[in-house]
């Protein structure tokens, strides 16, 4: 049997490559990163391509709604303020969904009375050429 045998992914390589993709870190970059053990060298673009094809798919998603879902933690309060904060910074970033019109918040219990609107009051940072009222 001739020729080298084919490249092997290993799980730690498929989560870095999720994570990458979800950082939005480019194909090349990551490609960099993936060392074939047998040669020593990065892999290439297609090998990338060929055996990362799910993760390259699915890594911003998955990134998207893990954001989502430490903003639902932080309305049990499991979550830290710098936590949210960056969280909604990732989200401005990455696909911020607005509430659609029409759409009703609903308490666990699924009646919609009682319901407090959820604010983040974010701090002046004083990038802004006017501070906000009230500041």
């Amino acid at each position: 049997m001739a020729g080298r045998k084919p490249y092997q992914p290993t799980d730690s390589d498929r989560r870095l490559v999720e994570a990458l993709v979800g950082c939005k870190i480019t194909q090349d970059e990551i490609r960099l990163l993936i060392v074939n053990p047998k040669t020593g060298k990065p892999i290439s673009l297609q090998t990338l391509n060929r055996h990362y094809r799910q993760e390259l798919r699915v890594g911003r998603v998955k990134a998207i709604v893990g954001a989502y879902g430490n903003l639902r933690r932080a309305m049990n309060g499991k979550v830290s303020a710098p936590m949210v904060t960056a969280n909604i910074f990732f989200l401005k970033c990455n696909g911020w969904r607005e509430t659609p019109q029409g759409m009703q918040m609903l308490n666990p219990d699924g009646n919609d009375q009682d319901v407090a609107p959820v604010v983040f009051y974010l701090p002046y940072n004083g990038r802004d050429r006017e501070p906000p009222k009230g500041v």
